[in-house]
C-alpha cells in the first residue's frame, strides 16, 4: 500500500523547490513534469540554458533525479495530458480527440457515462457544450 497523499506531497515538494523560479515565471511544474518558459527569440538560447542549469542545480541540491531521455528541450509546442500547448494557445491533441470521435455509440448508461466523462475533458473547446450534452445527461436520470 502506498501513501494516499504521496502525489500531493510530491507536488508540494517540487513547488517549494522551484518557488523562486516560479516567481520569475520561468518554470512551472505538474507533478513530475517541469516546464521552462523563456523567450529564446528575445533573450537567446544561452538564457534558456542558464535557466535549465539553475533547475538542474535546484534538483541536485534536493536529491531529485531527472530522466534525460524524457527531456524535450527548446520547443515551441508540447503535448501534455491530451492537449497541445503552445505560446498563446491550448488545444485538444488531435490524436487523443480522435478516439472520442471514433468511440462506438454508447449502448447503456455506463457506456454513456464513460463517453461523457471523456467528452467533458474537451468542454472548453466546444461552444455551447452544456446545451449540446444536456439531453445525454437527462438520459442518465
Amino acid at each position: 500500500m502506498g501513501i494516499k497523499t504521496a502525489p500531493a506531497w510530491f507536488q508540494r515538494s517540487i513547488e517549494d523547490a522551484f518557488k523562486e523560479l516560479k516567481i520569475k515565471k520561468t518554470v512551472d511544474v505538474y507533478i513530475d513534469d517541469s516546464f521552462v518558459f523563456t523567450i529564446c527569440r528575445k533573450y537567446g538560447l544561452q538564457f534558456h540554458e542558464e535557466i535549465l542549469l539553475e533547475i538542474i542545480e535546484v534538483l541536485r541540491l534536493r536529491n531529485f533525479k531527472i530522466s534525460i531521455e524524457k527531456c524535450i528541450i527548446a520547443v515551441e509546442e508540447i503535448d501534455l495530458l491530451g492537449f497541445t500547448i503552445s505560446r498563446n494557445q491550448i488545444k485538444p491533441n488531435p490524436n487523443r480527440a480522435k478516439c472520442l470521435m471514433e468511440k462506438p455509440k454508447p449502448k447503456n448508461i455506463q457506456e454513456l457515462q464513460c463517453w461523457l466523462g471523456i467528452a467533458n475533458g474537451y468542454r472548453t473547446f466546444i461552444e455551447r457544450y452544456a446545451q449540446i450534452v444536456k439531453p445525454l445527461y437527462d438520459l442518465k436520470d
